[in-house]
């Protein structure tokens, strides 16, 4: 199992909830679930070897980097 955290800020989580709200291209998320989400999230430990991604990474060399672990290759 290979566990991913996507280290974004509660605002910026918030934010684009909103906007996926407003676009309504994604499937919505209740508001009460949102925040029951929001309340339950915790950063993995270092137990879990968690792949981290954030924002600002650019996704192709992210999963470059990554390939072989997402393909259960090491």
């Amino acid at each position: 199992v290979v566990v991913i955290f996507i280290d974004a800020s509660e605002p910026l989580v918030r934010q684009r909830w909103a906007q996926n709200r407003h676009r309504q291209t994604r499937r919505d998320v209740s508001a009460d679930a949102f925040e029951e989400i929001i309340a339950a999230m915790e950063p993995p430990s270092a137990d879990e070897e968690a792949l981290v991604f954030r924002p600002d990474d650019n996704i192709a060399n992210w999963l470059g980097e990554h390939a072989g672990r997402l393909a259960g290759k090491t």
